[in-house]
């Protein structure tokens, strides 16, 4: 299948996909590292745990090394212009940012697991934020949040999963869900993730239609759970 066939025109980037692909999300996460990092002052004064501290650290150098990539990376080759991708994109993405106010909301419960919750939460956030970091810096200029095709990366955490950025992302949610076990925690987790695997199935769809050696640089390797997707 080729571009033109998928619906994704391999046309140099627009005014508004200037803007809407790299200009919003950089603005958007540019002020998200100001204000966590003002909350990281504040938490600071709180005496949290060492785990807490390297955790929260991790998350600001992996902001801003989300706001270097998008405005520093190349033109892409193609991008998927098509709603639904860009719907999901807006859910995962933005669904990740304001996820910590719905898990934190005290509404009816699921489950509780007490004290093992915020444990399991603060292993997994920690464990996380670095493997995103590693997926992160392993991507380089390929980063995107829609759909685009620049170049493949097939190194780092790239050789076990196709999308581990994804994959720690979800972890994060996991949890928080597990640590909040609220009606509201699982949806927006179920809600998020998701979103993730329609993100997943556009991606590959343009990253096929783009290089046709995609499925053999990545046979073998799972999309996004080893020995499960």
């Amino acid at each position: 299948m080729n571009a033109a066939a998928s619906g994704i025109r391999p046309t140099p980037l627009r005014a508004q996909e200037h803007l809407l692909g790299r200009a919003l999300p950089a603005a958007v996460f540019a002020m998200l590292l100001i204000i966590e990092v003002q909350q990281f002052v504040v938490r600071l004064h709180n005496h949290p745990s060492l785990t807490r501290i390297v955790g929260n650290s991790l998350y600001l150098v992996f902001i801003g090394l989300f706001v270097a990539l998008t405005v520093l990376r190349p033109p892409a080759q193609a991008i998927d212009r098509r709603p639904l991708p860009w719907l999901a994109t807006t859910i995962g993405t933005f669904g990740l940012v304001v996820s910590p106010l719905l898990l934190t909301w005290s509404g009816p419960r699921l489950f509780s697991i007490g004290r093992w919750g915020a444990g399991a939460e603060a292993v997994l956030a920690t464990a996380a934020i670095i493997g995103a970091l590693v997926s992160l810096t392993a991507l380089g200029t390929a980063f995107s949040l829609i759909p685009q095709a620049r170049h493949l990366v097939v190194r780092g955490p790239y050789r076990f999963v196709r999308h581990p950025m994804y994959f720690f992302e979800g972890l994060v949610m996991v949890g928080g869900m597990l640590s909040a076990g609220t009606v509201a925690a699982f949806a927006m987790t179920a809600l998020v993730l998701a979103a993730q695997v329609v993100r997943i199935h556009f991606e590959e769809q343009l990253l096929r239609s783009v290089f046709p050696d995609y499925d053999e640089q990545f046979r073998g390797i799972a999309h996004l759970v080893p020995g499960v997707f």
